[in-house]
């Protein structure tokens, strides 16, 4: 159930493109179903936006997480999931940097 009232489906476009504006920061990346882009608020997390239906990378890697977080073995590899959207269009995951190689196992 949302917390949000029945009016923000009628919000003007100009709203929703300051609600944009304020949480997206600078572009990182993409792939064939999602966009990579700094929180504006906290520039150590990331949001990652996901537009192709059906793809679910966003929950998939909600449950990776969840799943392993607190195996030490696979943690330290995953970058840790903070907030998901209630329909898995919107990630908030802390920022990593690209593994070097030879720390990798």
């Amino acid at each position: 159930m949302s917390n949000l009232g029945p009016g923000r489906h009628h919000w003007p476009e100009s709203i929703k493109v300051d609600f944009i504006d304020l949480f997206l920061g600078k572009y990182l990346g993409g792939g064939s179903a999602r966009e990579v882009y700094t929180y504006q608020l906290d520039e150590t997390k990331v949001l990652k936006i996901e537009y192709a239906s059906a793809s679910f990378q966003n929950a998939r890697e909600w449950q990776v997480w969840h799943v392993l977080k607190d195996a030490k073995d696979y943690a330290q590899w995953l970058a840790p999931c903070h907030w998901i959207s209630p329909c898995g269009m919107v990630l908030i995951q802390s920022r990593t940097l690209p593994a070097r190689e030879k720390g990798l196992p």
